[in-house]
């Protein structure tokens, strides 16, 4: 009797191990790749914050501002979805605020970025669904550890409609609207 207890177990275990080899596997691969990835994304973040204040202070940054407040917008409401009802936020032209991003602040914006590319390697058959699943879980961790409350919930609302970095961008902005 105990032999069959075995058997039963082995393919359960086999599933475990393999899957426990795949997430440290995983891991292992992003800690290598990370360093490369955090130097780039500090290069991007440092030049767009360069852009984007020279943009604030031209012209084309009142320019931006008084079609801000002329363009039309889609207003928050509620779809019926065959999952139940689904809140949709409001779609409009984002606050245009560029601020230099504090340690934290880069990085959830890499994590949301590398989150991004988790989505991609997920659309690959059979083991990217696997990998693309460890790596938005092992980054969604940072974006939690790295966001107040309010921004959190304005990334989690605005990451439903499109890619992680440009709603974390936007969830992001909150700061600057508390700050005006």
């Amino acid at each position: 009797m105990p032999q069959a207890a075995a058997v039963v177990d082995s393919p359960r275990l086999a599933a475990e191990n393999l899957g426990n080899s795949i997430t440290a596997g995983v891991s292992q691969a992003l800690s290598v790749v990370a360093l490369p990835v955090d130097r780039v994304m500090d290069g991007v973040v440092d030049v767009a914050n360069r852009i984007g204040n020279g943009i604030l202070r031209s012209p084309l940054g009142s320019v931006y501002d008084a079609l801000q407040q002329w363009a039309p917008r889609l207003v928050e409401r509620e779809a019926i979805s065959p999952f139940g009802r689904v809140t949709l936020p409001e779609i409009s032209l984002p606050h245009f605020c560029i601020r230099y991003l504090d340690k934290g602040e880069k990085d959830a914006l890499k994590a949301a970025a590398v989150t991004d590319v988790g989505t991609v390697i997920g659309l690959v058959p059979w083991i990217g669904d696997i990998i693309g699943d460890v790596v938005e879980d092992i980054y969604m961790d940072a974006i939690r550890e790295n966001l107040l409350a309010d921004e959190l919930v304005a990334y989690m609302k605005h990451d439903k409609l499109g890619p992680s970095a440009p709603a974390m961008l936007r969830a992001l902005m909150i700061r600057c609207k508390n700050e005006r």
